[in-house]
């Protein structure tokens, strides 16, 4: 009897024992399904029935074990991503030092020389400074794959981009001591941006996918007028002309950066939820036409102003000298402002309606998808405030219509350029380095500092009272996000792949 009890208490004890072990088991499983859904990126294709949903963003990616490897110069080679993006970052770094330097002069009051006239050295050095090096290593890394040729070796851009590492230092030392100085750099720059547009521009004539040539076409083209404009730029310094420099990166601006810029995100609307649906499929290149339209017009007028403005105002001393902007005068009153801000505002609610379905699809849930998004509103932002600023010129409102204008330079450079920088190359930087393609808090929390500083800069122009606070609050901030980025991503392009892939 006694046996008998032992083994019923027996047989209870191990069902008990499976039973709690099965119980444990299934309470482990679930803990790890839910961490798992909360970490794991939502699929594309966004909110059930289109509506924006702002969920919880994931700010982890799976990034294989840190490479503990030496960094190498040798590796640099190794792609044209690898060396274009490490020598944008260094420049990126350089300029933001070296404008930062100058608020901080401005604030402690100590002046600096200035042998060409400082918005005219400005606008020339942030314009053309890091972003053609990062087209560089973008174009020769990415379009050989939109038209199925074989990879360019890197060492093909090594001489081009050395001799415009080379003219930058110059250059800038020049703007303040030797105008001479200023106009070798610059020729440098020109020199070896001439070399990138040639071999891109025989890279594009060899494809032969036809279908795949449009985006290759306008990005060489846009290349090609940016480097006719660098030449120019070596011109007007040497001659002393600081109007027609001013212009010329006014022009650059809107007729090299922003092409290149608007077509690299018109190639990736398809990695963004595909065409939008207010935009009929027979007619899906029509908003890249009128935006590019709308931009050769900014640019035809802003060289036909800073020749205006040369003429009636003298070479150097006459506007650009003591740092007026071009819409403030009276040369630019003949270009009809009025029906630019008609065209720029169109295009603007054209691009913001764009980014509204695009929301609609993907809502904010993918780090550099939302990056993407939001610098893309930036165009939009710059394009509205111009109209603005274009109406208020043509109803006599000088000062408000030259801070508008200074508002929306600002918006396109820091907010749309800089923005999709941040976003773009960290993520060819990621996908290249063999790490798989998702942004990370550190990605994150860089680009959002870089927004920070786009704001700054933008409201800074537009509150005059404010701007000695924020002028060098949006330097300070852009010099850290700058350097964050390159000591981040510095590291990576001398590594090899994690995935232990060539390239």
């Amino acid at each position: 009897m006694v046996s008998q009890r032992r083994a019923m208490s027996q047989t209870r004890l191990a069902r008990h024992s499976l039973f709690s072990s099965a119980v444990f088991v299934r309470i482990v499983d679930t803990l790890r399904a839910k961490s798992a859904s909360s970490t794991r990126p939502c699929r594309p294709g966004g909110s059930p029935g289109g509506r924006l949903r702002f969920s919880r963003m994931p700010m982890t990616v799976s990034i294989p074990a840190p490479d503990r490897s030496r960094w190498r110069v040798a590796l640099l080679l190794a792609a044209p991503h690898r060396l274009g993006f490490f020598a944008a970052a260094l420049m990126m770094v350089m300029l933001a030092a070296w404008w930062a330097a100058i608020m901080a002069a401005d604030t402690l009051g100590v002046p600096l020389p200035w042998v060409v006239v400082r918005p005219a050295a400005h606008a020339w050095a942030m314009t053309m400074g890091f972003m053609p090096l990062f087209f560089a290593g973008f174009v020769f890394t990415a379009v050989p794959k939109w038209l199925s040729l074989r990879p360019v070796p890197a060492r093909r851009l090594r001489m081009p981009i050395a001799s415009m590492l080379i003219g930058w230092p110059c250059a800038l030392i020049g703007f303040h001591r030797s105008a001479a100085l200023a106009a070798f750099g610059v020729g440098m720059v020109a020199l070896g941006w001439s070399v990138v547009g040639v071999r891109f521009g025989a890279l594009v004539r060899a494809g032969r996918v036809h279908d795949r040539l449009l985006h290759p076409r306008l990005i060489a083209a846009a290349c090609g007028f940016g480097a006719l404009l660098s030449w120019g730029a070596v011109a007007a310094i040497a001659m002393e002309q600081a109007a027609l420099l001013r212009a010329l990166a006014l022009a650059a601006l809107w007729g090299f950066i922003a092409p290149v810029f608007v077509v690299a995100t018109d190639r990736l609307m398809p990695y963004l939820g595909g065409e939008p649906p207010v935009v009929p499929a027979r007619w899906h290149e029509a908003p890249l036409w009128l935006v590019l339209t709308l931009l050769v017009a900014e640019t035809m007028r802003e060289l036909v102003d800073g020749a205006l403005t040369i003429r009636l105002g003298g070479p150097a001393g006459g506007v650009a000298s003591v740092g007026v902007d071009p819409l403030s005068g009276g040369a630019a009153v003949v270009i009809g402002p009025a029906l630019f801000g008609i065209a720029e505002a169109a295009v603007a609610l054209l691009l913001l309606a764009l980014l509204l379905q695009w929301l609609r699809r993907q809502g904010v849930r993918q780090p550099l998808t939302t990056m993407l998004l939001i610098s893309f509103g930036w165009l939009g932002t710059a394009l509205a405030l111009r109209a603005v600023a274009h109406v208020c010129q043509a109803l006599g409102v000088a000062a408000v219509a030259a801070g508008l204008e200074t508002a929306a330079l600002h918006a396109l450079a820091l907010g749309y350029f800089g923005g999709m920088v941040f976003a773009m190359a960290t993520r060819i930087a990621a996908g290249q380095a063999g790490w798989r393609i998702a942004g990370d808090v550190i990605a994150w929390r860089l680009w959002l500092l870089a927004q920070i500083a786009a704001w700054a800069r933008v409201a800074g122009a537009l509150w005059p009272g404010g701007a000695m606070v924020l002028l060098p609050f949006a330097a300070l901030a852009w010099l850290l996000a700058t350097g964050g980025w390159a000591l981040r991503h510095g590291r990576w392009f001398g590594r090899p792949r994690a995935d232990g892939r060539p390239g």
